[in-house]
């Protein structure tokens, strides 16, 4: 059976829900678990849980950049090395998001010190990005407590550390590294050359601030960025849908959106016009996670790049916000 891009994302979106319409097309994309009312249960059932990844089925290989032809490190799967795709698709726990601008325009408008804009505000689309950041909150176990994002997050921190470990052993592999810190690596000093790569690495968890400014361990948030249009040869652009007036314009300009679907709890895809994700809503972020070894102007860094593929958003705390809502004077004839 053939199935278009937009059918496999429902038959995913379904298979992380337990949408009963679905299950016929969810199990033969994926052999997902028969349905779950739950969506705990439904996540710690579904084949691209972060838990079918365990840490020590994580490999490093050395590769080469797609683009560039040039040593460049990956990441996959012990079960899927024969793919010549990089990479860890999964699906991250339901969990609540914070400080959102997500939608067609993604943070344009935002006000930020980095941006080429005079006023200090995003308007160029090429500059643009969705964001999406996930707090270890909201749905979770009886308790109260949300046991699979707070796995999640410790199994991104295990990642991290055995990619710096990678980037330690096969430090001569990469030229990149060798030009920053060749003289560390020719003293033999291994522990101190593991240092100065972590110093350069993006870590995948962030800290909310406390009221002295200071992170506070006890608040871990994980920031999701995805840009919002990149660069495509004139027949793609020629080629590509748009969903927007912006989409039309920047195709003319030959740049492309990287849609990112948002899914309904039924696994209906909301309108591009409609998308939009605010503080407290409940969502799971499906992303492939692939490694990231750059130099910016002689800023070394790496990181473990998290591309977004698509969102469930369950709407549980926006719904229970909104239930009752009515006037203080509904009472009254005035």
């Amino acid at each position: 059976v053939f199935l278009s891009r937009g059918d496999k994302r429902m038959a995913l979106v379904r298979a992380v829900l337990g949408v009963r319409g679905g299950v016929a097309v969810a199990r033969s994309m994926c052999t997902a678990a028969a349905p779950s009312d739950d969506p705990v249960d439904a996540y710690r059932n579904h084949p691209r849980s972060h838990r079918r990844f365990p840490v020590e089925e994580i490999v490093f290989q050395v590769g080469k950049h797609y683009t560039r032809n040039e040593p460049a490190p990956m990441i996959k799967h012990a079960a899927d090395l024969d793919n010549p795709i990089p990479g860890i698709h999964h699906i991250t726990p339901f969990a609540k998001t914070t400080f959102n601008y997500f939608g067609e325009g993604g943070n344009i408008g935002k006000r930020t010190n980095f941006t080429k804009s005079p006023d200090g505000v995003i308007s160029d689309p090429l500059e643009a990005q969705q964001e999406i950041t996930m707090v270890a909150e909201g749905y979770g176990d009886a308790d109260g407590s949300n046991e699979e994002v707070v796995h999640y997050f410790k199994w991104l921190e295990e990642i991290q550390a055995k990619y710096i470990e990678h980037l330690a052993e096969e430090f001569h592999s990469y030229p990149l590294l060798v030009r920053k810190f060749g003289s560390i690596a020719e003293e033999g000093d291994t522990e101190m050359l593991k240092k100065l790569i972590n110093s350069v690495c993006v870590k995948p968890i962030k800290y909310s601030k406390n009221e002295d400014g200071d992170e506070d361990p006890n608040r871990p948030m994980l920031p999701f960025r995805q840009k919002l249009y990149f660069k495509g040869s004139a027949s793609a652009a020629a080629k590509a849908m748009h969903r927007s007036e912006r989409d039309t314009e920047m195709a003319q300009r030959g740049y492309i959106r990287k849609h990112v679907p948002l899914y309904n709890r039924q696994g209906e895809e909301v309108p591009l016009s409609e998308a939009s994700l605010y503080s407290g809503d409940v969502i799971s972020v499906e992303s492939r996670m692939l490694c990231n070894l750059y130099d910016v102007g002689g800023n070394v860094g790496a990181s473990l790049k998290r591309n977004l593929y698509s969102v469930v958003r369950l709407d549980t705390e926006r719904a229970a916000r909104t239930v009752g809502a009515a006037s203080p004077f509904q009472d009254y004839n005035l």
